[in-house]
């Protein structure tokens, strides 16, 4: 970091000014995993993208959360256009998030990596994942009939992510719409990881 005052002010300001549109949001993924730069530079590109979603799907954004966490969010969020998720990541930038997060979460061989990329999955699954994110759950079933001990484990990880959110919504139809979405989609799929794990043990 430069001592000088007037070089940190503008690389600040140049961060500040990054969106995540389909280029940047492609340039970082290739960023974070070439091996040539070293892992704190890398480290850092991650969290930029994660302090970049945590912006633009900040929980204010959202009405299906209980009265004291939307409190504690709307007292946490920043008046004015900095409010405004689109200042932060547009719909073409989305689309490659939620296209290539799960590879990309599954391909990080760094422990710190995947865990920001596993706190980016919770970020972008507080809204409805069956209607905004449908790809999510059938990506993370396909890791976990994988048989890659590595990529399963991952997958259960950002299962876990997604359901924590219920706990702080409010109880409604579409809160239990998704939960029926999940325990279909993976009640099954967990039940077998389950017996494979027992029956590892027991062997």
């Amino acid at each position: 970091m430069s001592p000088n005052n007037d070089i940190r002010r503008q690389a600040q300001a140049q961060l500040e000014a990054i969106k995540l549109d389909a280029n940047m949001t492609q340039i970082i993924f290739e960023y974070v995993f070439a091996e040539a730069f070293h892992i704190n530079n890398r480290l850092s590109a991650v969290v930029l993208m994660k302090n970049l979603i945590k912006k633009a799907y900040g929980q204010h954004n959202f009405t299906h959360y209980d009265k004291a966490t939307q409190k504690r969010n709307e007292d946490e969020a920043v008046a004015g256009d900095e409010d405004d998720p689109t200042n932060f990541i547009d719909q073409d930038g989305d689309q490659m998030m939620k296209g290539n997060l799960v590879q990309a979460l599954m391909g990080s061989t760094d422990k710190r990596i995947a865990d920001i990329f596993l706190e980016i999955i919770s970020l972008m699954s507080k809204r409805y994942v069956q209607n905004d994110w449908p790809n999510l759950i059938t990506e993370l079933m396909q890791n976990m009939k994988s048989g890659d001990l590595h990529k399963i484990k991952l997958a259960l990880e950002a299962i876990k992510k997604i359901c924590k959110k219920y706990r702080f919504m409010f109880r409604s139809d579409a809160l239990y719409t998704e939960m029926n979405y999940m325990i279909e989609n993976l009640s099954e799929l967990l039940i077998q990881n389950l017996m494979t794990a027992v029956n590892g043990l027991s062997a």
